[in-house]
């Protein structure tokens, strides 16, 4: 199914996908609800570039619904600390991604993972949409795992052979789990599996939502955030140049 996001792109969703999204959205629109929704899978399934058409697609129902929000590479977050604080710092219905989020929010006991659950615990009334890329949702804290996770879609690399003989890396193919209980007995256990029934099994749209200079401010802040795991953060600063049509850049220190 074709949509029309506020950028005046046109975004395709299946029937099913869009169904069970604008249940979790409108529970939060109508009630005193918040929504954590998390896209997993293997590196390069395609989970960073699914989390910007599900946020833009939430942003289009808020539309709908008169209430105005912006999503913008601002909007996504490499760090735990810097997702946090967003979220604190944030408004009612922001959209926030939490992307390449390995040990994020994580069954750490340390002091800044307690710190994070405990806001992730008390937010609910901030009525947020939070978008959480992680390679399994299982290593995710228990208490996201089991009370706060609304739905997990999760992604897979699938393989098509062309003419010449060659494969090709296919991106995108997705399974929607939406049953609750399911997901918390398998987040429970950590076995890495996931319910027997899932909502939607499809492909996800082919189309990115972001622009060139969006994409070209997305990827300077997702490179800046992987040298700071380098150890490099004295060599880099970030600098978003908003405006100056000309995007982010990673300028040294």
């Amino acid at each position: 199914m074709r949509v029309l996001l506020t950028t005046g792109k046109v975004w395709n969703i299946s029937k099913k996908l869009q169904r069970e999204l604008d249940i979790l959205i409108d529970d939060v629109i109508h009630s005193d609800m918040d929504l954590f929704i998390v896209l997993d899978g293997e590196e390069g399934s395609g989970k960073s570039y699914a989390a910007r058409g599900l946020a833009r697609y939430i942003q289009r129902k808020l539309y709908r619904n008169d209430i105005n929000v912006d999503f913008s590479p601002d909007n996504i977050h490499f760090r735990q600390k810097e997702y946090i604080e967003a979220s604190k710092q944030g408004k009612k219905f922001d959209i926030l991604v939490l992307d390449e989020g390995r040990g994020s929010l994580g069954r750490s006991k340390d002091k800044k993972t307690k710190a994070a659950v405990g806001w992730v615990s008390r937010c609910r009334y901030m009525r947020q949409f939070h978008i959480i890329c992680v390679p399994a949702y299982h290593d995710l804290n228990p208490y996201i795992g089991q009370w706060r996770m609304r739905a997990v879609i999760h992604f897979k690399k699938s393989y098509r052979k062309k003419k010449d003989g060659d494969y090709r890396i296919v991106h995108g193919e997705y399974k929607l789990y939406c049953d609750r209980e399911g997901l918390r007995f398998h987040s429970r256990f950590v076995d890495y599996q996931y319910p027997k029934g899932w909502a939607d099994w499809n492909n996800w749209s082919a189309k990115e939502v972001f622009s060139d200079e969006e994409l070209t401010h997305y990827n300077a802040k997702k490179d800046y955030y992987a040298r700071l795991e380098e150890g490099d953060e004295a060599k880099f600063s970030f600098s978003e140049n908003q405006g100056s049509g000309e995007g982010a850049r990673i300028i040294p220190t």
